[in-house]
């Protein structure tokens, strides 16, 4: 089967998954209760053992006394160990970023998430929804960011609502602040207004007899 690829450019995108990947870099993880287990490297696999990890994050970021940013996370795991060191959201995260009178203008939510961090790579899985500052949202099962090459992209289908267009396809590629992107296999459903001069005409061309 041959498939075609189409592209897409929006401007005035803010760089969305880059402030929200700063903004849980920067936050303080305290580490979680209990007591201490003694073991040897024999006894255990180092990719299954956590090193730290919260529950309940919610953080708000200020600038000049207006809210900015809010990240929530119930649980927040850190595996700093093992061939693949990670940090794990396994019930979720959920990024919003605000304008001057709160009101939420981008978002980023999935049900889990992961931070390769040697790889500086993000994986979001189940019920990814990205919406960036032109009010465009992406929905998809699966999205990854790779950050290190600046580049967002997924295997699975992708579906897309911007306010004048409807986008499906597979094989999503964007660069990381989501103004510019590509499918293969696309659908689209585009709204379309007749304009008014041309409407009028074919008015007059129905009903010739009423012209004055």
């Amino acid at each position: 089967m041959q498939y075609q690829r189409y592209s897409f450019k929006y401007k005035g995108t803010a760089p969305v998954l880059v402030t929200w990947a700063v903004l849980v870099a920067s936050v303080l993880l305290p580490g979680c209760g209990g007591s201490k287990l003694e073991m040897s490297k024999q006894d255990l696999l180092l990719d299954t053992v956590y090193m730290m990890c919260t529950y309940d994050v919610h953080t708000l970021v200020s600038d000049s006394g207006l809210t900015q940013y809010k990240l929530d996370a119930k649980e927040w795991r850190i595996y700093d160990k093992g061939e693949r060191p990670h940090w794990y959201f396994p019930q979720g995260i959920y990024f919003e970023r605000f304008d001057s009178l709160k009101r939420p203008i981008a978002k980023v939510s999935s049900d889990t998430a992961y931070n390769y961090t040697s790889e500086e790579l993000w994986e979001l899985v189940g019920h990814v929804h990205i919406r960036n500052m032109s009010g465009v949202d992406f929905y998809a099962p699966r999205m990854f960011w790779d950050s290190r090459n600046a580049r967002v992209y997924s295997p699975d289908s992708v579906y897309i609502k911007a306010p004048d267009r409807v986008l499906r396809g597979q094989s999503f590629e964007a660069n990381q602040d989501l103004s510019s992107y590509s499918f293969v296999n696309s659908s689209a459903e585009v709204d379309y207004q007749e304009p008014e001069e041309d409407s009028k005409e074919k008015e007059e061309e129905k009903n010739p007899l009423e012209k004055p």
